[in-house]
C-alpha cells in the first residue's frame, strides 16, 4: 500500500513538472519567440518608419491575447502602412510573426483581429484590422497609409511631390469565412443572395449609408440576427 502511494506521488509530481515547463514554455513562446525585429520584415524599405504611418502618437499600453490561452500586456501601436500592431521591447521595435495565432488586441479602447479578406480589385489579402461591432457577423475597418512617389511634370501635369496617402475601407466578416470589402448595396446583396428582400428594407428603411460608421455597425448587427 506504502509502495503505491509513492507511486502516486511520483507520478504526480511528473505530472505536474510537465504541465508547469510546458506552462513556462508558453510564457516564454509569447515574449520570445512571436515577435520579429522590423528589420526582418519582408520587403523592408525607408517608407516604415513614417511618423503619420502610425494610428496613435506614440506607443500605448495594450493587451494581446493569443489563440491558445496567454496574454501579453506591454505597448503597442498600429502601423497604418504595414496593417500590423507592433510593440517595443527592450528598445526593439518588434512585429507579430505568428500573425494567425493572434485572437485579439486590445489598446486605448479599440480591438484589433488579424483576417484574411477579399476584394474584385485585390483579390485576396490578410491584415491587422479594427473591429468594430462584436456579432457573428463583425464590422471591421481597415486604415492604410500609401506612400506615393515623386512624380516629374508631364505635359498636361503638374509636379507631384513624394508623399503619403491615408485611405479607409470597411469589410464584414461572416463567422469563419474571409472578410468581404463593402462599398455599396450590391456588395451587401452578393454576400446574402438568399437575404436580399429583407435586407433591402431594412437598407432603406433606416437609410444605410455606406461613408457612415454607425450607420454600418447597425447592419452588421441586423445581418447578425439573420444567421
Amino acid at each position: 500500500m506504502k509502495r503505491c502511494f509513492s507511486l502516486s506521488v511520483i507520478l504526480f509530481v511528473s505530472y505536474f513538472s510537465m504541465q508547469a515547463q510546458q506552462i513556462v514554455y508558453n510564457n516564454q513562446n509569447i515574449v520570445d519567440f512571436e515577435w520579429k525585429k522590423i528589420t526582418e520584415r519582408n520587403n523592408p524599405n525607408a517608407h516604415s518608419r513614417c511618423e503619420t504611418c502610425y494610428l496613435f502618437p506614440n506607443f500605448v499600453e495594450g493587451n494581446l491575447a493569443l489563440k491558445n490561452g496567454n496574454r501579453l500586456t506591454v505597448k503597442f501601436n498600429y502601423n497604418m502602412f504595414y496593417n500590423e500592431v507592433e510593440l517595443i521591447r527592450n528598445s526593439d521595435t518588434l512585429f507579430i510573426a505568428n500573425r494567425f495565432d493572434v485572437d485579439s488586441i486590445n489598446l486605448a479602447n479599440k480591438v484589433f483581429l488579424y483576417t484574411l479578406y477579399k476584394s474584385k480589385e485585390l483579390g485576396v489579402g490578410s491584415a491587422f484590422v479594427e473591429r468594430l461591432s462584436n456579432g457573428k457577423v463583425k464590422l471591421l475597418l481597415n486604415k492604410k497609409t500609401t506612400f506615393i512617389p515623386y512624380k516629374p511634370a508631364a505635359p498636361y501635369t503638374s509636379e507631384v511631390d513624394a508623399h503619403y496617402e491615408q485611405s479607409q475601407s470597411y469589410m464584414l466578416k461572416d463567422g469563419n469565412n474571409e472578410a468581404a470589402i463593402i462599398k455599396s448595396k450590391s456588395d451587401i446583396y452578393e454576400l446574402y443572395p438568399d437575404k436580399k428582400k429583407e435586407i433591402k428594407k431594412f437598407m432603406k428603411k433606416n437609410r444605410v449609408r455606406f461613408s457612415n460608421q454607425q450607420s454600418l455597425v447597425k447592419l452588421a448587427n441586423y445581418l447578425s440576427s439573420l444567421a
